[in-house]
């Protein structure tokens, strides 16, 4: 009898999981924790879609950033470093899944799965009246930050103010909010924010602007109980459904003015910001043991995930060739390549873009037009060719 005892209460936990989704069916409601800046982001209503798409009441639950990683109100000071504490955090305990930004980390996993993996980056935002100023990290010398304390924020803009050799002024806030509240009122000249919400202020904000990353783009998911595999699967089959569909592009032009692809150009653009725009020469390239190669987000050139393209392909065999190591700068859009550094595309004149001052090549679909070869060599490796497609038996 003993030993059966055991067995029940070695089963109950994941009999438990294995009924969570069913449940949530069943009673027609699913429970979704929200701080209250993630509901000013594309989550709140990509929330309410997979609460649609499950056919059930989507239910708001609000939450501190602070119960993400709680228990009964408390964190442990080591409860990163600390291998045997885990739990289930009290967010978990008040709802069936956390819907948010939260950084895939290897030490969250002790607390909670992740599921609806995006990309993400955290942006600056500065004081519009800084634009013209702020073009790189050592223009950051002297301004006010404000961010978050114990978040991604502080560990990358203490890196970047290192690199610098220091001077920027961290302003470290309990919220988002508050961070927000002090950049509004002139009592910072900037804040450090996750790239969703950033956006959300930018099209808030006439007197915002966005400076750049401050760190390269990373995973990020929503939470869910450990062990509850039903509704991380559900999460992730809904994630692929509205990535494949257009949803998602639908929910972040809502959301942002823009879609999903021109979102990951923005976070992908991290790597110009903390490089000095600097032509190196071929020795310059081979002491520094890397090459630094431009590509674009489109097919045939990059891809941030799925298969390799192949200029990607041919740009690492190239690196390989020389020996190097390759670094990739991600260029936001085509007409980027040609730009003055006002922003400006002046084809009857002979200039170098301030772009190509950024990477050493750039392994793109690029025409050798007249008015482009005034400006940067181009060198042929596909032969290309024009055509007109016509309808069947049409005439052309």
């Amino acid at each position: 009898m003993k030993k059966l005892s055991f067995l029940i209460l070695v089963l109950f936990p994941f009999f438990i999981n294995a009924q969570t989704l069913n449940k949530i069916k069943k009673d027609g409601q699913i429970n979704i924790a929200l701080t209250e800046s993630w509901k000013n982001t594309v989550n709140y209503k990509t929330a309410q879609e997979f609460a649609e798409f499950l056919n059930v009441k989507f239910n708001p639950v609000s939450i501190e950033w602070d119960e993400v990683f709680s228990q009964n109100g408390k964190i442990e000071t080591d409860y990163k470093t600390n291998s045997e504490i885990s739990y289930t955090p009290d967010a978990l305990q008040k709802s069936d899944i956390i819907c948010g930004t939260i950084y895939v980390l290897p030490w969250r996993k002790k607390f909670f799965d992740f599921a609806g993996i995006i990309e993400i980056s955290d942006l600056l935002i500065i004081n519009r009246k800084f634009s013209k100023k702020v073009k790189n990290y050592n223009d950051l010398k002297g301004l006010r930050i404000a961010l978050l304390e114990e978040s991604t924020y502080e560990t990358n803009i203490k890196k970047i103010n290192n690199q610098i050799g220091g001077g920027i002024k961290l302003i470290k806030t309990k919220s988002e909010d508050e961070s927000l509240k002090l950049l509004k009122e002139n009592k910072a000249d900037g804040l450090i924010t996750v790239s969703l919400l950033a956006l959300s202020y930018l099209k808030e904000e006439e007197n915002f602007k966005l400076a750049f990353p401050v760190n390269k783009p990373k995973e990020v998911g929503w939470a869910v109980k450990k062990g509850n595999k039903e509704i991380q699967t559900e999460i992730q089959n809904f994630f692929n459904t509205i990535k494949g569909n257009g949803k998602l592009d639908q929910l972040f032009r809502e959301q942002y003015g823009i879609d999903y692809s021109t979102y990951l150009e923005i976070i992908n653009s991290y790597s110009v910001a903390g490089k000095d725009a600097k032509t190196r020469d071929f020795d310059e390239i081979k002491n520094s043991g890397k090459i630094i190669i431009a590509l674009r987000d489109r097919d045939l050139v990059w891809h941030p995930k799925g298969k390799k393209q192949f200029n990607t392909l041919l740009a690492e065999s190239f690196a390989k060739y020389l020996g190097l190591k390759a670094e990739y700068v991600i260029t936001p859009k085509f007409s980027r390549y040609w730009e003055t550094k006002n922003g400006k595309i002046i084809k009857d004149s002979a200039y170098t873009p301030g772009w190509f001052n950024h990477f050493d090549v750039a392994c793109d679909l690029i025409d050798p037009l007249d008015w482009r070869l005034k400006k940067v060599d181009v060198l042929d490796f596909l032969p290309n060719a024009k055509v007109v497609i016509g309808r069947k038996d049409t005439k052309i």
